[in-house]
């Protein structure tokens, strides 16, 4: 008789979820039935969902633009047992989040030339004391010119390598690096890439222009979010206390306080 009992374990798993995770699952089911171009399928498919969830059926039926909820649909067996376990940790990844260990995290320092370079080889030796892999992306690959006369290698680019596939992201300062980025239209999109993913961003000094121009609301922390967010804009002269700063918020992931549906970029 269980196999008939269609829905306790979905309701167990989505109520097992933190908040976060229950609306990236009612997005997914927006998302997926909103191309389906049947509306029949579209109802069908939430009139299911409201027996395992009265609110996650709403949450989808809103996202799909339908103004009263369908009736559940008639199951299968319409008495259950009680279940033993209502909500179960478990289920939930965000309920497991790790040591915090950044063995293996993979970081964009974007810089240009006239980039501050002291600055990016500290970053540099303090991310891979702790495992991390830090990359250097400028506009193009190769040497890069610092502020100090000297050269840093750029081994990958923002074309060949896009914010997302980087697990957090830091922009060094200086001014005439900055103009420059500011003026190639892939600095904003890695950045855009980086804050939508709720990834870690720190800008340097000057770089908090580009947060600014990207569109990021740089006090994000104290108007929009909930918790933490994630995003550290730093003072010229503070980078050693900036990447402390960095690392210990990189050990979160994500921060998903900035997460907003819809977007905010």
């Amino acid at each position: 008789e269980k196999f008939a009992d269609h829905y306790t374990q979905a309701t167990l798993f989505f109520e097992s979820q933190t908040p976060v995770e229950q609306d990236h699952i009612a997005n997914a089911f927006r998302f997926e039935l909103s191309k389906v171009t049947v509306p029949a399928i579209r109802e069908r498919t939430v009139s299911m969902l409201r027996n395992a969830s009265e609110a996650l059926a709403a949450k989808v039926a809103k996202g799909l633009g339908m103004d009263t909820l369908p009736e559940a649909m008639p199951k299968a067996m319409p008495e259950v047992a009680t279940p033993e376990v209502l909500k179960s940790p478990s289920l939930s990844l965000l309920h497991r989040p790790g040591d915090g260990a950044l063995t293996g995290r993979k970081v964009a320092i974007l810089v240009a030339p006239g980039v501050e370079g002291s600055f990016v080889v500290q970053a540099q030796a303090a991310l891979l004391a702790q495992g991390v892999v830090a990359r250097i992306v400028g506009p193009r690959i190769g040497a890069i010119p610092t502020a100090a006369g000297d050269a840093l290698d750029a081994d990958a680019s923002m074309e060949n390598e896009p914010g997302f596939l980087f697990d957090a992201l830091i922009i060094a300062d200086g001014q005439e690096a900055v103009a420059a980025l500011s003026q190639d239209g892939h600095t904003m999109e890695f950045i855009k890439d980086q804050f939508r993913h709720c990834k870690t961003i720190l800008a340097v000094g000057a770089a908090r222009q580009l947060l600014t121009q990207a569109g990021l609301p740089v006090s994000l922390d104290k108007s929009l979010a909930q918790g933490d967010t994630g995003l550290i804009a730093a003072e010229p002269g503070d980078g050693e206390g900036a990447i402390k700063a960095f690392i210990q918020a990189m050990g979160k992931h994500r921060h998903f306080g900035r997460e907003m549906d819809p977007p905010l970029l």
